[in-house]
C-alpha cells in the first residue's frame, strides 16, 4: 500500500531547490550587475559609496589624488597640523622639497644632500666629507678621507714624514710619498720612509732587495763587496764599523775623492748619535794626536756641530762648517772646522783650494772616514 503523504514531500522537496538556486535580484538594462541599495551606485561591477570612497568621489569617474580624502563626494584635504600643498599634505619643518613653504626647494651641494631642519635648508655632508670652509655654496667640499690637511676632520694636520711627504687614507695619517731614493719599506708610518737605496743592505735600490754574502754592502744602490786595502784603523760604533783611511799623500785635490768610500764598497761616515758623532772626533785624534782633518764627503756640520750633532773641539766657534753639497772637514785640535771647497770661515776666507789639508799646508796626509 502505498504511503499517503510520498508525493506531496517530494513535491516540497524539489521547489525548496528551485529557490535555493534562483537568481539574484538585478537592475533592468544592467547586464546582469548586482542591485546596489542606496547610498551605493553601481560602478563597473561593483557597488561603491560616491560619497565617500576616494577612487569613486561623486561619481564613478572621479578619483581623488594625492593626500584628498572623499567627503560628501568631494575631493578634499584634511591636513591637521601639517601644510597643504597641491594635493599632499607636507611637514614644511622637515621637508627638503618644501622647506618652510611649499615651494622652496633646498639646494642640493657638492659631496652633500639637501635638508631642512626647523624649515630652514642645510646640507648632510656625504661619507668621508666635511664642510671645512663653513659655507654651503661649495657644499662639502673637503675630502677628510684622503686629505692630509683635514684628515678624518677639519683641521686635522698629519704630521711630517722621513724622506717623503704626510698622506691620509681612509681618514687615517701615514706615508703619501717618498723621496727619489727613499722607500718606506716597512709599512711603519712613524718612521716615515725610513730605507735608503743607496746605501741599506736588506733594501737595495729598492724594497725587499736584500745584498748577497758575496756583496754584503749597498752603495749607490748596488750590492759590492767590501774592500778593506790600504785601511789605516777601524772601530765599531752603534752597530757598524767604520774604517779610517789615510789621504794619499799631502794636501790632495778633493774633487778626485768624492766616491773614495764607494769604490771600496763602504759609504761616507755619518753620524747616528751624539756619541757616536764624539767618539770620531776622539778616535782620529787618537791616531796621531795632530792637527789632522777627518774628510767626509757630503756632510753638514756646524758652529761646534757634525751632522746635526754638538760636539767637544778645540775651537768650534772659528769655523762655521758646511751645507752638505761638498765635503766638510773637522778634528779635535786647534780650529776645528773647514769648508774646503770654498775657503769661507768667520775668521775671514782662507786659502784652502778644496784641499784635504785646508790651511795646514804642513799636514803629510789627513783622514777619509767611512762606513759599513
Amino acid at each position: 500500500m502505498r504511503a499517503p503523504f510520498a508525493v506531496p514531500l517530494a513535491l516540497a522537496a524539489i521547489a525548496a531547490c528551485s529557490v535555493a538556486n534562483a537568481p539574484s535580484e538585478v537592475k533592468p538594462g544592467t547586464g546582469g550587475a548586482p542591485a546596489c541599495s542606496a547610498p551605493e551606485e553601481l560602478c563597473g561591477s561593483a557597488c561603491v559609496d560616491t560619497a565617500s570612497d576616494p577612487a569613486h568621489c561623486g561619481d564613478c569617474a572621479t578619483a581623488c589624488v594625492g593626500d584628498q580624502a572623499c567627503v560628501q563626494g568631494s575631493c578634499v584635504l584634511q591636513c591637521g597640523a601639517l601644510t597643504p600643498c597641491g594635493v599632499e599634505c607636507i611637514d614644511t619643518w622637515s621637508d627638503p622639497t618644501h622647506c618652510g613653504t611649499c615651494t622652496n626647494v633646498c639646494p642640493d651641494a657638492p659631496n652633500a644632500s639637501a635638508t631642512c631642519a626647523g624649515a630652514i635648508c642645510g646640507i648632510e655632508c656625504a661619507n668621508g666629507f666635511r664642510d671645512c670652509t663653513g659655507g654651503p655654496a661649495d657644499g662639502c667640499e673637503t675630502h677628510t678621507d684622503a686629505d692630509p690637511l683635514n684628515c678624518n676632520g677639519c683641521g686635522t694636520v698629519c704630521p711630517a714624514v722621513a724622506n717623503g711627504t704626510p698622506g691620509c687614507a681612509g681618514g687615517a695619517c701615514g706615508v703619501g710619498g717618498c723621496e727619489l731614493g727613499f722607500g718606506d719599506c716597512n709599512l711603519v708610518p712613524d718612521d716615515g720612509c725610513e730605507a735608503d737605496f743607496s746605501s741599506d743592505p736588506s733594501h737595495c735600490s729598492d724594497c725587499n732587495l736584500p745584498c748577497g754574502p758575496n756583496a754584503p754592502q749597498c752603495v749607490g744602490g748596488s750590492c759590492t763587496a767590501v774592500d778593506l786595502t790600504g785601511v789605516f784603523a777601524s772601530y765599531t760604533s752603534d752597530g757598524r764599523n767604520v774604517h779610517i783611511w789615510k789621504t794619499p799623500g799631502p794636501c790632495v785635490d778633493l774633487a778626485l775623492y768624492t766616491s773614495f768610500c764607494q769604490s771600496h764598497g763602504l759609504t761616507w761616515w755619518r753620524p747616528t748619535s751624539q756619541p757616536d758623532a764624539q767618539q770620531l772626533v776622539d778616535f782620529a785624534w787618537s791616531l796621531d794626536q795632530a792637527v789632522t782633518w777627518v774628510q767626509v764627503h757630503g756632510l753638514v756640520t756646524g758652529l761646534g756641530t757634525i751632522g746635526g750633532y754638538a760636539v767637544a773641539v778645540g775651537d768650534p766657534s772659528c769655523c762655521a762648517g758646511h751645507d752638505g753639497s761638498a765635503f766638510a772637514a773637522f778634528r779635535q785640535n786647534a780650529c776645528s772646522f773647514c769648508e774646503p771647497a770654498t775657503g769661507a770661515c768667520t775668521l775671514g776666507p782662507q786659502n784652502t783650494g778644496n784641499q784635504s789639508c785646508c790651511w795646514d799646508k804642513s799636514n803629510p796626509y789627513d783622514w777619509f772616514a767611512c762606513q759599513e
